[in-house]
């Protein structure tokens, strides 16, 4: 990479296509003399996963890059948390002041903004559109990176190679990047499976009456259970429970539920508030395709960057947690937007030049800023776990009623512009 011509492009590999990878491109593209491609495994789209949580902070990012419009077709807004309801008898232990949101005027809805819900696949081809075809190179895993010298070289499966100036591993909570580099961490399984679907809401309400109209969390013996609107037509569920079956552990992620495990989901649910085993019956009697996810995490990079900050991890990969307050698309924007501010900042102070030094300033104040905001999350997302897994009856009324505002609505550009003129 040249040091002093000032139209030598910074060449930039994004190293995965989900959330956190098309963030990272889409803000790429706003730096000037730069050459970015993003490279993702996958050939065609799938569904993966279906329940989203889009926090205000991610929907602030996404109200600046899509129309109104279509981001209206595609999430339900909230504008209160979720209702805590007792597992078994159905009774409410938390409800939030309910919002009529046709009362509020647009700025009164991004005051009251709350957690909104959306299927994961349709946000996802919704922003992967936003970029230019031919900077999106699929068929493409990255299996390891190598420095040379003031580059990077990155591997593929299919025994191609590219080097570039920055890599970007933004490839999930399973990152091989992240595993290649450092081989000590592990990422562990967690011992429990989620079992997400959803359905036309108007379809299932006539089939479950009494199906309610709150968002709702439900949690008993270390189960967890997500109900509630995605999207402006569809109803979703997302029951997160122990391993407790001998092939659970043959499962990979984003595998569907056969019709004998929507049996055993019935019969685990038998005791439970009617409406959660009405919807697995209802999703047995419709096929509904019930995503298998297991859970997963590992410890947190505390430094976000390496080979001397020419590779970045962004997302999953920088901090693999099995969920943390619903935060994990907000973080992966956030990450993305950081790392671009660190890029713009950086080339203004180099005398508007792209060198090795350039990049280095860059991600070091990406790792610092990020990774001090994370160092403040991660005990948090800890002892949430430790609470669940402890089987406390309240914790669906902790998880509804606890503030998590500071993490949920956090603004990475005065998070950016605070720590620059402080530091």
């Amino acid at each position: 990479m040249g040091s002093v011509e000032d139209t030598k492009k910074l060449r930039i590999a994004v190293l995965g296509g989900g959330m956190a990878g098309i963030a990272a491109v889409k803000n790429f593209l706003e730096l000037p003399n730069t050459e970015v491609t993003l490279y993702e495994r996958a050939t065609d789209h799938r569904l993966a996963g279906a329940w989203l949580g889009v926090t205000p902070s991610a929907q602030r990012t996404l109200s600046k890059w899509c129309k109104e419009e279509d981001l209206d077709r595609v999430i339900h807004y909230r504008y209160h948390t979720f209702t805590a309801m007792d597992w078994q008898t159905g009774e409410h232990l938390f409800r939030p002041e309910q919002v009529d949101p046709a009362k509020l005027t647009k700025e009164e809805k991004w005051e009251k903004m709350d957690m909104s819900n959306v299927v994961r696949s349709e946000l996802h081809q919704l922003t992967l559109k936003l970029l230019p075809k031919e900077i999106v190179k699929t068929g493409k895993q990255s299996i390891m990176v190598e420095e040379v010298g003031d580059e990077v070289k990155v591997y593929f499966a299919d025994g191609s190679e590219v080097m570039v100036d920055l890599a970007i591993a933004a490839d999930g909570i399973n990152s091989k990047i992240r595993r290649t580099l450092y081989p000590e961490i592990e990422v562990q399984y967690l011992g429990s499976m989620a079992y997400t679907g959803f359905w036309d809401r108007y379809e299932l309400k006539q089939a479950i009456p009494e199906l309610p109209d709150d968002d709702l969390i439900l949690c008993h013996k270390g189960c967890l259970i997500f109900m509630g609107y995605v999207g402006p037509t569809q109803y979703a569920i997302e029951a997160i429970l122990p391993q407790d079956t001998p092939d659970d552990r043959e499962v990979r992620w984003n595998d569907t539920a056969t019709q004998v495990k929507i049996d055993h989901l019935i019969e685990y649910f038998k005791d439970w508030t009617p409406i959660v085993g009405k919807f697995f019956q209802f999703a047995k009697e419709k096929e509904m395709k019930l995503v298998i996810l297991p859970r997963y995490r590992s410890s947190w990079l505390h430094k976000l960057s390496a080979f001397g900050d020419k590779l970045a991890f962004i997302g999953d990969a920088a901090h693999p947690t099995a969920g943390a307050f619903g935060s994990g698309t907000s973080f992966a924007y956030e990450d993305a937007r950081t790392v671009f501010l660190g890029l713009q900042h950086a080339y203004k102070e180099n005398g508007h030049q792209w060198t090795p030094d350039t990049v280095k300033t860059a991600l070091k104040l990406y790792s610092d800023i990020r990774g001090a905001h994370y160092q403040k999350i991660e005990p948090l997302a800890l002892e949430h776990e430790k609470m669940w897994n402890a089987e406390l009856q309240d914790m669906s009324t902790e998880f509804s009623a606890g503030d998590y505002t500071w993490i949920q609505d956090h603004d990475a550009d005065k998070g950016f512009a605070d720590w620059v003129s402080s530091h």
